[in-house]
């Protein structure tokens, strides 16, 4: 009985020690004890700030390491020890359950893993080093090639995932507000990420993450994006990658963003178009309705070739409070929503022939179109606008035609003061479709305008038009007959403007409110119900025109 005795006093004293080295804090200690669970070593350290049980491992057991890797909350640390039992040596295995405390920063670096996870209420990631533990608040991955997700308790901070070329997805366990810098550089297989509440993304932290490329939504919260943040490079046999096919922009007051480090004389947010955060080319740029300021050079990458810019910018901001937008090089087409009320300056640049002005629009910038050779034709619809010269750009020199619809009123300012010195000058034609003229200025056109276009107005206006100020000031003034559409040059319903309205005008205009674009599309035309914007009610009145015309 009293052997029995000592021997559980025995027995409790060493799960005592062990439980002390555990709890209780104490010098740093020069060789941590290792324990492997499920080829996981994991570490217990007694130190001056206390013990920790942390899964440190580098070192994974096996020649190839562990293939998916699960760290628990706790585990059960066995352990075994001699004792003498009438003069014979008995060996007692005991079990104590561990808490994980942490995980060490660098413990799967460069590891051959193919998937992680770990416990929601792990939440601290450490470095030991002389004998000392050191806080890190980061879980390193970089270099894991082999890793394909990750379903982590934490943030994940700079370097965490860089170069994981495998990796397709991550799990969190709630949507992260930052992503910092290097975060998932060279992420070639990054199919998804949730974007929807960050605050910040980091310099470089989707930079080369070729598979982001089907839809990217940028949310409103964000407020500051870093520079080359989704640049994506040629590959080693020079084989361009994949474009994002679009991106859609809803960030409300956004700037770019550079380290401090990367320039000695650039320190936080700046602008600067050498690092734009996206690649050369997007194929659909929306900017979303909520959009009040984009930080300069977020878009002002441009060019000369069709692979640099976007194909269609549609620009959707309501109320835009910037002064400047810099949009991207344009290579087809712009779509101006119709409740877009203030266009910026510099929103437009590249080859497009033709823009449309909504009705909503009530302000425009100077300098709208800023750089567009190829322009042809401008749609104004817009009913009473303060302009500050949006189409004053001397780079339009093929602009041939200006088409104001019949219910604009009052055009304000210089809007269309330009001095063309193009080819086009002598055969420009400013057709105007309101009968009662519009209030504006006198110098709305440039003298050369007035001197050398002509000026289309309907056909029982024309004496109002040459008494009204301004439109008096042009030298050849012209009556066009009065047709459903207001002119020889609108035919309403003609949406993919082929100069016929029919069943393939119904299936553009269905494509374009499906799509967002389509090409070839008049917008002007595709505004049946002349309301100022294009919707389903548009598809509505063509079909009833086509069956009343049958």
């Amino acid at each position: 009985m009293k052997k029995s005795f000592l021997f559980s006093i025995r027995s409790c004293l060493y799960i005592l020690l062990l439980l002390l080295a555990i709890a209780i804090p104490q010098k740093a200690a020069a060789y941590p004890i290792a324990y492997t669970v499920d080829r996981i070593v994991y570490a217990i350290y007694t130190h001056g700030y206390g013990a920790n049980l942390v899964a440190d491992s580098a070192h994974v057991t096996g020649t190839n390491g562990a293939s998916d890797v699960h760290i628990p909350s706790s585990i059960t640390y066995t352990y075994t020890y001699t004792e003498k039992v009438n003069n014979q040596d008995i060996t007692i295995t005991r079990s104590v359950s561990c808490p994980v405390t942490a995980i060490g920063q660098y413990a799967f670096k460069g590891s051959n893993i193919t998937r992680f996870s770990m416990e929601n209420n792990i939440r601290a990631f450490v470095i030991y080093y002389n004998n000392e533990f050191h806080s890190s608040h980061r879980l390193d991955f970089s270099g894991c090639t082999k890793l394909k997700h990750a379903s982590l308790g934490e943030r994940i901070t700079s370097y965490t995932f860089q170069g994981c070329v495998s990796l397709t997805s991550v799990s969190l366990p709630q949507s992260p507000t930052h992503v910092e810098n290097y975060c998932f550089e060279n992420c070639h297989s990054l199919t998804s990420f949730d974007f929807s509440n960050l605050t910040a993304i980091g310099y470089y932290a989707f930079n080369n993450c070729y598979s982001l490329s089907s839809h990217i939504t940028i949310p409103e919260s964000l407020q500051s994006i870093g520079g080359c943040s989704f640049e994506r490079y040629y590959d080693d046999e020079g084989n361009p990658p994949p474009i994002i096919e679009e991106l859609e922009w809803n960030a409300i007051n956004c700037r770019l963003y550079l380290p401090d480090f990367y320039k000695s004389n650039i320190k936080g947010y700046v602008d600067s178009s050498s690092y734009t955060p996206f690649p050369n080319h997007i194929r659909h740029l929306r900017i979303g309705p909520n959009v009040k300021y984009v930080g300069n050079s977020i878009f002002n990458f441009y060019g000369w070739t069709n692979n640099i810019g976007t194909d269609v910018l549609s620009f959707n901001s309501t109320n835009y409070e910037g002064i400047y937008l810099r949009g991207p090089w344009i290579n087809d087409q712009i779509i101006i929503s119709g409740n877009v009320k203030t266009l910026p300056r510099s929103l437009v640049w590249g080859n497009i022939t033709q823009i449309t002005v909504p009705a909503s629009v009530t302000l425009t910038r100077s300098g709208v179109v800023w750089s567009c050779d190829s322009l042809k034709t401008i749609y104004w619809n817009a009913k009473s606008c303060t302009t500050e010269g949006p189409f004053s750009s001397s780079s339009c020199w093929n602009l041939c035609d200006i088409i104001i619809g019949s219910g604009v009123n009052y055009i304000g300012g210089r809007a269309f003061y330009h001095e063309y010195g193009g080819s086009t000058l002598s055969t420009m034609r400013v057709t105007c479709h309101a009968t009662v003229p519009p209030v504006i200025d006198a110098d709305c056109f440039s003298n050369k305008t007035y001197n050398n276009a002509t000026l289309y107005v309907p056909k029982g206006s024309l004496e109002a038009y040459r008494n009204a100020v301004g439109w008096k000031e042009f030298f050849k003034c012209v009556a066009i007959e009065d047709i459903p559409g207001g002119g020889d040059d609108k035919l309403l319903g003609d949406a993919n403007d082929d100069g016929k309205v029919n069943i393939e005008d119904v299936t553009t205009l269905i494509n374009y409110l499906l799509k967002g674009y389509v090409t070839p599309f008049n917008a002007v035309n595709a505004d049946v119900d002349e309301d100022g914007s294009i919707n389903i009610a548009d598809v509505t009145t063509l079909i009833n025109l086509l069956l009343k015309g049958n």
